[in-house]
């Protein structure tokens, strides 16, 4: 554990007492350390670059018997007593805030393993240190853009509205879309384009909320065009905008990214409610259709070798994902889980932005993904 190259050994994790750090291991970006729970508390390693990320030195960790209550954010103090309940030799991995000297937040995901003594008393804890900052700011930021898509309506015109761009081969048609968007105060136009290359330059520039996409364009198609934007704009719903009601077409949709589509013969009214139902996060389509389309892609989808945990999702947010998974709305999942709907919009809301995914049946597709639905719970 104390070794300085290459790459650290996967960390035993122990326990809280104070979990604290590390040493940045060369070219790995991670942080090795070791902490002591007996005979007294106190670390036995620590590296000298600790100060890069807390910006206290290996020294200050040694010296301060209080240095885990100045590091560990006070809304995280309680994960660390969890790694003391571990067995011996199981691994965890936690999410944890570390607050750095100068009193930035800086973001961690740890691998502890605990080791107890003969007793069974935890005897010392080592683990990994992960700065995962970046990626946590970023879902912060996916989070703040979910829930205003929900409160988007309840606000006054002088608030942000929702970014739609409009992407069809026929003029005629823009033209229709236009109108309808001048319909809704709180939608507004920020591009057209002519065909799917074009409606993937225009995404990339504009970020929108929402692509209206047609399924047929010139040079690239809209589930073409579908699958390219939402390699770059994963936030950005897409509604696909189609001639026919079609399970096949609705599953190739859900494949390329799309929260759904909506019939060129709809309404006006229909087009603006399919559009926020998929801002919402709603898979804006008959629910029978929308159950069908996923346990057909249950069925094809080879379950993916990443572990649901890898998401930091909590049991909770698991069991609503699971549940969502299935078609369930969130008046279902609230009657399934006994809790209120509204209880279930936020763990959705935070599902989304974890998974980072921009509506709720691309999430489900990410739980197939993962092999966390199986086929036969969705009959």
């Amino acid at each position: 554990m104390e070794g300085r190259s290459g790459h650290a050994p996967r960390p035993p994790t122990g326990e809280l007492g104070a979990a604290l750090l590390h040493d940045i291991v060369a070219r790995t970006g991670e942080v090795a350390y070791r902490y002591r729970l007996l005979p007294e508390p106190g670390f036995e390693y620590v590296s000298e670059s600790v100060a890069a990320l807390v910006g206290y030195t290996a020294a200050d960790c040694y010296a301060d018997p209080l240095i885990a209550d100045k590091l560990v954010h006070r809304e995280d103090a309680d994960l660390l007593a969890r790694v003391l309940e571990a067995p011996a030799g199981a691994e965890q991995d936690i999410l944890i805030r570390w607050v750095h000297r100068d009193g930035r937040v800086v973001w961690t995901e740890q691998r502890f393993i605990l080791t107890r003594d003969d007793a069974g008393k935890p005897l010392r804890v080592d683990g990994i240190v992960h700065d995962v900052t970046r990626r946590e700011e970023e879902r912060q930021q996916r989070l703040q853009l979910i829930q205003f898509r929900g409160q988007v309506r309840g606000a006054g015109e002088t608030e942000r509205r929702v970014r739609v761009l409009i992407a069809d081969d026929h003029e005629l048609t823009r033209a229709g879309l236009r109108a309808i968007l001048t319909m809704d105060p709180h939608l507004e136009l920020v591009g057209e384009a002519d065909n799917g290359l074009q409606a993937v330059d225009l995404a990339v520039a504009l970020q929108p909320d929402l692509v209206l996409m047609d399924m047929r364009m010139p040079y690239m198609d809209g589930l073409s065009a579908t699958r390219a934007l939402k390699q770059t704009c994963p936030m950005t719903t897409v509604l696909i905008l189609s001639m026919f009601e079609d399970v096949d077409l609705l599953l190739e949709a859900v494949k390329a990214g799309a929260a759904g589509y909506v019939l060129k013969a709809s309404t006006e009214q229909e087009v603006v409610s399919a559009l926020w139902e998929a801002l919402d996060g709603n898979l804006p389509v008959d629910q029978g259709m929308a159950r069908e389309v996923l346990r057909r892609l249950a069925q094809q989808q080879a379950p993916a070798q990443a572990a649901l945990s890898s998401t930091r999702l909590s049991p909770r947010e698991q069991e609503v994902l699971a549940l969502l998974a299935r078609g369930l709305t969130n008046r279902e999942i609230a009657a399934e889980l006994i809790v209120t709907s509204n209880t279930v919009k936020i763990h959705v809301e935070h599902i989304l932005a974890k998974l980072g995914v921009s509506d709720r049946t691309q999430a489900a597709v990410r739980a197939i993904e993962l092999g966390y639905v199986k086929p036969d719970r969705l009959r």
